[in-house]
């Protein structure tokens, strides 16, 4: 499964090669302007009930073309289960972790390519997520112990872009573990909707 996520990777950064010569420039009063690169963003997540779920997930990115893109970004989660199981009768620990991302734009806008109206464009997204889990709640009941475990989790998937602004946009994605660990607290697919601006 690593084979794969290797050669998404390869096959974005072939990709970011080839664009290289598409860079724009803007022009101002004081001449040509490079465009500002920079995006933030990230997601929020919760639910409540008798689980209580809440998610905190920032992130900042560079775009190295116009339609590609690398970022960063940090995680926190709160999950807190009132209902027994495993012979638990509360579960409530928090996760956090990190993650390393690549997006490309595959379709810039899906109107204007396709004629579909009110919807943005495609985007493809490989993606390095490493958690910081609490053992005795994520592998039980092979390690019950107290302290942390660190997992790895390689994603790959897709997603819509539509745009809320000159800079801003609202993001779908739909990402799958290329190979899932047996502790991970996510499962296929992991649906985002995240903001960029």
């Amino acid at each position: 499964m690593r084979k794969v996520f290797f050669y998404a990777l390869s096959l974005l950064a072939f990709l970011a090669i080839s664009n290289l010569g598409f860079a724009q420039y803007y022009e101002s009063a004081n001449g040509p302007k490079k465009p500002n690169r920079w995006f933030f963003g990230g997601n929020l997540g919760f639910s409540a009930g008798s689980v209580t779920y809440i998610e905190v997930a920032p992130i900042v990115g560079y775009r190295l073309t116009p339609k590609l893109a690398v970022g960063s970004g940090i995680k926190y989660q709160y999950f807190n289960d009132t209902r027994e199981s495993y012979g638990l009768s509360n579960f409530e620990t928090h996760v956090y972790g990190l993650n390393l991302f690549s997006t490309y734009s595959l379709l810039d806008n899906l109107e204007e390519t396709l004629g579909i109206s009110g919807i943005g464009g495609i985007l493809l997204q490989v993606e390095y997520e490493g958690l910081s889990l609490e053992r005795k709640y994520f592998d039980y009941p092979t390690f019950p112990e107290n302290g942390r475990m660190w997992v790895s989790n390689y994603l790959v998937g897709f997603g819509i872009r539509q745009p809320i602004g000159q800079r801003s946009s609202v993001n779908i994605l739909f990402l799958w573990s290329i190979d899932p660990p047996k502790t991970s607290p996510n499962s296929n697919p992991i649906i985002r909707i995240g903001f960029n601006f």
